[in-house]
């Protein structure tokens, strides 16, 4: 008898482990993921002469103000029936568009910066701001028909020196999808497996007492 009370404590402690561990495992797996798609929203993408900075590649996204991976948080605990989740993502629609990809018009236009209206890092100089107006800019179009933005340089003496492309005006874009939330995800999953192992080990030995 005192036998079967020990084991009856040994399982009902395991019962109670078992959830608390169910719930620890996955607060620990969703930081796990927020950390790694951060990190795969953090890499760099190489330099274009022309057109500034270009992608880093599948499953990468070369952010450029660290605005983005800020973003991307985890949520809380949700409970349905027997299962339970923690959501990991942005509220962002432009990181679902990055993700996932695909083609978008516009009843105006998609304003595409060259290197020469780029910081360092990538961003637009005169993101927010329009260039209509403003000294030395206007807008041409091509025998291709493309329109461009351009900003005119002139000398000292009110000359005319050389044009410089800075924008691209676009109707409409098509964007590769980057799979940065797909890739993390391939990533954690046996990471995370190896966990949710370890959690059961500890609770088999908190049964078997």
């Amino acid at each position: 008898m005192r036998g079967l009370s020990e084991c009856e404590r040994n399982l009902n402690r395991a019962r109670l482990e078992a959830g608390a561990a169910n719930i620890r495992t996955l607060r620990g797996a969703a930081t796990y993921v927020q950390r790694a798609i951060k990190l795969r929203m953090g890499k760099r993408g190489p330099s274009h002469p022309f057109w500034g900075r270009t992608s880093p590649g599948e499953g990468l996204l070369g952010q450029r103000t660290g605005k983005t991976s800020d973003r991307v948080t985890v949520g809380m605990l949700v409970s349905s029936g027997n299962r339970a989740f923690i959501p990991v993502g942005s509220p962002d629609k432009y990181v679902k568009n990055a993700e996932e990809g695909g083609a978008f018009t516009t009843s105006g236009f998609f304003r595409i910066p060259t290197a020469a209206a780029q910081t360092p890092s990538g961003v637009d100089r005169l993101m927010g701001q329009s260039i209509k107006g403003r000294p030395g800019f206007r807008l041409i179009r091509t025998k291709a028909g493309k329109l461009w933005g351009i900003h005119e340089n002139y000398t000292k003496g009110g000359f005319f020196k050389s044009m410089t492309l800075m924008y691209l005006f676009v109707k409409r874009i098509t964007l590769k999808g980057h799979h940065v939330f797909l890739g993390a995800k391939k990533d954690a999953e046996p990471k995370i497996a190896g966990k949710f192992v370890l959690e059961v080990q500890s609770v088999v030995r908190v049964g078997n007492g």
